[in-house]
């Protein structure tokens, strides 16, 4: 693992793949994004801010748009990302760019607006999206805190935002909290202009990322609305250490997320025929774990999709896998090595994503191998300790 050392802070950097015209540099704040909004929906909003404060300055675009630099602002729960993609001869001024933007962003009302009115519109939509709706109503019912509301935030709370709240996401963006990836062919000058972009950064402090569990429900909330089919969401708590990570790729694949092969689509769209999709899936990250899923029914259908959907979980708890679908399982998994690793980008993105979750870049080529070489035995015993999906809860918005 490289350094960078800025301000007496060393920096983690990623040096991920250097054969390659382009360059990308991304730049990751962990314990920066919804975790940490005082009002949720502050990181998205700043986000947008940041990344129309590009596209609102006429000249400062047409500079990244001649030379074909992208630049984009993305976040999720736990982070805040920044990433520039250039030809490696424009790599310098895309870093400079960014400096530009980061000490400078444009905080003019009109930018505010724009965006504000943007937000509130994706707000609106959504509501209009009854499956959206589901899983919305499911966040209220199985989380708490940040994690429980919108990360758009609520169109009272959105008309608010200005100044105070893009400036309180941006201050976020320091050293403490940074580690950077690179791909592609960086070179020496390139490297500089990148510590010179960081040098603008503050300090800052570590932060730590808390841990949220699942409430531990059983419930079944049922919300009226004018629609001919019941669109539901459903949740339980995980317990997945991180060296059961292959076995937990495995196991949920079987489960619901291998389409019309897993378990959850076989019963109950193909032989009880309650569905027209069914699906679920493990979500792993540093801060929460849960099995979720979704289902698509006909509104006379609901309760006893709901109810199978809940026998096949606790069949599936109860007696484990079988041979053939352990061996199916692996083949399709292994097969997808191929495709996650298909340009350099995609490996670089697994790397990167392997050192953030596990502080291993090599933890996804690890975790195939896993999944090759995995034996019934600790399938099954790794998918009886999974009591806690016992615990499925489920959201149900009908007509």
């Amino acid at each position: 693992m490289e350094h960078i050392e800025v301000k007496g802070v060393k920096v983690p950097f990623l040096r991920l793949f250097d054969a390659c015209g382009l360059v990308s540099i991304k730049l990751v704040w962990q314990a920066s994004g919804v975790c940490e909004d005082g009002v949720v929906g502050e990181t998205n909003f700043a986000a947008k801010v940041l990344e129309e404060g590009v596209f609102g300055r006429e000249d400062f675009h047409k500079e990244l748009e001649k030379r074909a630099i992208e630049l984009n602002v993305n976040y999720d729960f736990e982070t805040f990302k920044v990433e520039l993609v250039a030809l490696k001869e424009f790599a310098g001024f895309a870093l400079n760019s960014l400096a530009e933007l980061l000490q400078k962003p444009n905080l003019k009302e009109e930018i505010f607006d724009k965006v504000r009115r943007n937000v509130i519109s994706n707000i609106k939509l959504k509501r209009l999206n009854f499956g959206k709706l589901s899983q919305k109503k499911l966040k209220e019912m199985v989380f708490e805190g940040n994690l429980a509301k919108e990360f758009l935030g609520t169109e009272a709370e959105v008309e608010r935002f200005g100044e105070a709240e893009a400036r309180s996401v941006l201050s976020r963006l320091d050293l403490a909290n940074l580690h950077v990836s690179a791909s592609g062919e960086m070179e020496s000058e390139t490297l500089k202009t990148l510590e010179k972009t960081l040098a603008n950064l503050p300090k800052g402090e570590r932060r730590v990322l808390g841990k949220f569990a699942l409430k531990s429900t059983r419930e079944v909330r049922r919300f009226k609305e004018e629609t001919t089919q019941s669109f539901i969401s459903f949740a339980a708590p995980l317990c997945v250490s991180e060296e059961e990570h292959h076995l937990r790729a495995l196991a949920f694949y079987i489960l619901g997320a291998g389409g019309f092969g897993s378990r959850l689509m076989e019963e109950i769209r193909v032989r009880r025929g309650l569905a027209y999709s069914v699906g679920g899936r493990s979500v792993w990250h540093k801060s929460y774990q849960l099995f979720r899923g979704a289902l698509q029914t006909k509104n006379e259908s609901a309760e006893e999709a709901m109810a199978a959907t809940r026998e096949i979980v606790r069949a599936f708890v109860e007696g484990g896998v079988s041979e053939f679908e352990l061996e199916s399982a692996k083949k399709s998994l292994c097969g997808s090595e191929v495709l996650a690793n298909e340009n350099i980008f995609s490996r670089a993105s697994l790397r990167e994503s392997g050192y953030y979750n596990f502080g291993d870049e090599e933890a996804f080529a690890k975790r195939f191998k896993k999944i090759a070489s995995a034996n019934l035995d600790e399938l099954n015993a790794f998918v009886k300790r999974q009591i806690c999906l016992n615990e499925l809860g489920f959201v149900a918005v009908c007509g």
